[in-house]
């Protein structure tokens, strides 16, 4: 016998060893069970010792769906496990009810761990290892006989319905559950619509039938749903910690923020919870070992940075749908609200061949499309270019440029406009379409309008307090006439929102 061939009959002497040694425990601690023509429930009336646990079946009403012509596992505490349980009498019929499984259950059907979906239609964790069968973490002993239209498992604890996700967020910060209810949204159910016309664009008309769609299970994970399969982990931060990060927050914007009540609701829904939620949900039940690396990849696939330090180990809970930790300590970055907003010149054009370039129609709207931008390089202009459009000597119609910026922080702000000496030209300044100010561009190197330009650049600032919800915003340049200069026009080297305290 070669080396390889008697290594290989080691091997399944081995495994063949270890088989039959799981095999004779299993037949020793959870025996094939024997087969009885007594019904499940007249059997466990019977026992003295389960007697609690078909009283409160009698209160519920359970024993009358155990009558029917169907098969159950039951997994029954017994009358010492109901002396030490705290049954909230209206949750007794829920707890009942996960005690209670629409299918026969024998150990042969667990394979390390399985879901069994219970009477109220949750899900509980069966595992097995050597130690025994356990139903979320609670020890089985062992089964009875088969009986006629059911097998029943003794527990020395009664088991709570575990919470799904959603329902565990909502016991520890509302605020997550209520972020996640307000993604509901109403679709059109194709497959479900009957088409019945055209209109006259030639657009089909539907017999609609509706649905409604919650954007954030669809693109994050069915927190509120239970299947047997899929699962997920949540790091979640407690309402305390989180309003106490809004509250630091707050004092940091000062002027009239106070505390969390002062940090406006649609900004932490449309823009700090996303992130929150970006950072915080992960595909499969995860180990805390998972977050020992300094990333991981989140349930949407994108790799992010995880400070494993600031995940508390010990706050494991088992839900029936995932597994979430707690974060140890919250603060929302102050570059999320603190910091300037600048927007370059250049940034807002796109080439459009050989150096001519036009306004990002995404981003720019003008008053005349015929009148293209030019890109300067300046060693003093900030990014080391600058944009300019030139207008004819002596123009005196109007030429606007509008930025449209995405959604800041409701606050007041400055807004500061650099550019270039040249050209000039009377431009007036606008934010939301509300007029804040004006300022004639002129080259000449001394003071113009209070300003003095630096290294060839003009800058001025404007106060703006009209933002005050999480909307997107508009800054408009608008050419007015032609200013005391001889070349005009309207040069932007950069456009820029910094918070006024």
């Amino acid at each position: 016998m070669s080396n390889k061939i008697y290594i290989l009959f080691l091997i399944l002497s081995g495994l063949l060893l270890l088989y039959s040694s799981c095999e004779k425990y299993w037949e020793e601690y959870y025996q094939v069970p024997a087969r009885t023509d007594v019904k499940l429930l007249d059997a466990i009336k019977d026992s003295s010792k389960y007697s609690e646990f078909v009283h409160y079946l009698e209160i519920t009403g359970y024993d009358t769906i155990l009558s029917k012509s169907e098969s159950f596992t039951l997994f029954i505490p017994t009358n010492n496990a109901f002396t030490e349980a705290d049954l909230n009498q209206e949750e007794l019929g829920r707890i009942l009810g996960y005690h209670i499984a629409k299918t026969v259950f024998i150990p042969s059907n667990i394979n390390r761990i399985r879901k069994l979906e219970t009477h109220i239609e949750k899900f509980a964790l069966l595992t097995e290892n050597e130690n025994g069968i356990f139903l979320d973490g609670l020890a089985l002993s062992q089964n009875s006989p088969l009986f006629k239209d059911g097998i029943f498992y003794e527990m020395e604890e009664v088991a709570y319905p575990r919470p799904s996700l959603y329902e565990y967020m909502n016991l520890i910060n509302p605020v997550f559950t209520q972020y996640i209810d307000s993604r509901d949204s109403i679709s059109l159910d194709y497959a479900e619509s009957k088409p019945i016309n055209f209109d006259p664009e030639g657009n089909t008309i539907y017999d609609s039938v509706y649905v409604i769609t919650n954007r954030f299970e669809r693109d994050f994970f069915p927190v509120s749903e239970e299947s047997r399969d899929d699962e997920a982990t949540m790091l979640i931060i407690t309402e305390e910690k989180y309003n106490e990060a809004l509250n630091l927050m707050a004092e940091n914007l000062k002027g009239s923020f106070v505390d969390h009540n002062d940090i406006p609701l649609d900004w932490q829904s449309e823009f700090l919870l996303p992130i929150i939620f970006k950072n915080a949900v992960f595909e499969g039940s995860l180990h805390y070992l998972s977050f020992l690396n300094d990333s991981l990849e989140n349930i949407q696939g994108d790799m992010i940075a995880v400070d494993n330090n600031n995940i508390d180990p010990n706050s494991r809970t088992l839900c029936s749908n995932g597994i979430t930790f707690l974060y140890e300590d919250f603060t929302i970055p102050e570059e999320l609200y603190l910091e300037e907003i600048k927007y370059e010149g250049e940034d807002l054009v796109v080439e459009i061949s050989g150096g001519f370039f036009s306004w990002d129609k995404e981003r720019v709207e003008t008053s005349d499309l015929t009148k293209n931008p030019t890109i300067f390089d300046h060693t003093t202009a900030s990014g080391g270019k600058y944009v300019t459009v030139n207008l004819p000597r002596g123009y005196s119609s109007s030429y606007s440029i509008q930025l449209k910026l995405p959604k800041v922080f409701p606050r007041k702000y400055t807004l500061v406009w650099r550019g270039n000496d040249r050209p000039s030209g009377l431009i007036a300044f606008y934010s939301n379409g509300e007029y804040i100010g004006e300022f004639d561009n002129f080259y000449f190197r001394y003071p113009v309008n209070g300003n003095n330009p630096v290294n060839g650049f003009n800058k001025i600032e404007f106060s703006v307090d009209n933002i005050t919800s999480f909307e997107d915003v508009t800054r408009k340049m608008e050419y007015q006439n032609s200013g005391l200069g001889t070349l005009n026009g309207i040069s932007i080297d950069y456009i820029s929102l910094t918070p006024a305290d």
